[in-house]
């Protein structure tokens, strides 16, 4: 894989924010990739960017990048990343660390170009480093109805403690997994709009409901009084449920601080109280019901 050119910018990401793309040009064409982020990180990541943040980061790419062009790279697997890893170690070692989405943005886009200098797929060039043996499906799309937490405004001085209330698709094509998503998304703001739920505003002397910033509907209902909007909803459509608590975003010294509707719970309260949701709602998928260092809570 030869680099004729290797080029660092700053782009918006979903929410407006900077954020850092890599364009990398070989024989084979030209390719891109971005750095995402997440509106609540846990205390072990990594660094997105350089501790004096990421300007510095930027400056140090571009200098790195530089050293790139015109290199020739063998790279015929994923394993083979290992010799961009092992630059990239070098350099941090002289100039400090670049972050963890620099590094995404250079591996990512490695790929990209490492596939098409093979004449394959970005996802068929990492499944012949998987040798599972099972035959490779299409992800199917998951969709965030409600949002609560840290990506949601209050809505009358109220939101959901849990961050994302989500609808996952039975379906075995994607199109028809988007279709079922968006018929129950918008099925779940009319719900939500004839309980006086949502958050309104006026755009063009309309009212609209409004969404928080991964697209979901903001309302000022508690935890289980969305999770019925969310079970009949799924029920209509032949959906299942997923939770997204971001428990870590309310636990402090060893308890969880729940807002709305106000009350404390232990580690045993959390856990058993995650278990009675599950059942009482037939969950599917629950991420992060218990507090990130909270291991002990996760046995229980």
């Amino acid at each position: 894989m030869f680099i004729k050119s290797v080029v660092p910018r700053f782009v918006k990401n979903s929410r407006g924010e900077r954020t850092i793309e890599v364009e990398l040009v070989s024989y084979e064409g030209k390719f891109r990739c971005s750095a995402p982020s997440g509106k609540s990180t846990g205390k072990s990541e990594v660094a997105c960017y350089h501790k004096d943040g990421i300007n510095q980061s930027m400056k140090m790419l571009r200098v790195f990048c530089e050293k790139l062009v015109h290199e020739n790279f063998l790279i015929k697997s994923v394993d083979d990343l290992k010799l961009l890893s092992a630059l990239m170690e070098k350099f941090e070692a002289r100039h400090g660390k670049l972050g963890g989405n620099v590094w995404y943005v250079m591996e990512g886009v490695f790929l990209k170009a490492a596939a098409a200098d093979v004449g394959k797929e970005l996802w068929e060039f990492i499944n012949d480093d998987v040798n599972d043996g099972l035959r490779p499906k299409m992800p199917m799309p998951v969709g965030n109805c409600i949002g609560g937490g840290l990506h949601s405004k209050k809505v009358n001085r109220k939101r959901p403690d849990f961050q994302e209330f989500l609808l996952i698709p039975k379906e075995k094509t994607y199109s028809r997994a988007v279709t079922l998503n968006m018929r129950a998304y918008f099925y779940a703001r009319k719900i939500l709009a004839s309980s006086r739920g949502g958050r309104w505003s006026v755009v063009g002397g309309r009212r609209r409901m409004g969404s928080n910033d991964e697209g979901a509907w903001m309302t000022d209902k508690n935890n289980e009084e969305v999770l019925e909007v969310l079970k009949g909803v799924a029920k209509k459509f032949g959906l299942r449920i997923g939770l997204d608590v971001a428990s870590s975003s309310f636990y402090d010294k060893g308890y969880y601080n729940y807002k709305n509707k106000e009350l404390i719970r232990d580690k045993v309260d959390e856990s058993d109280y995650m278990i009675r949701l599950v059942k009482k709602f037939g969950i599917f998928y629950l991420e992060d019901g218990m507090d990130q260092e909270d291991f002990s809570g996760f046995k229980s």
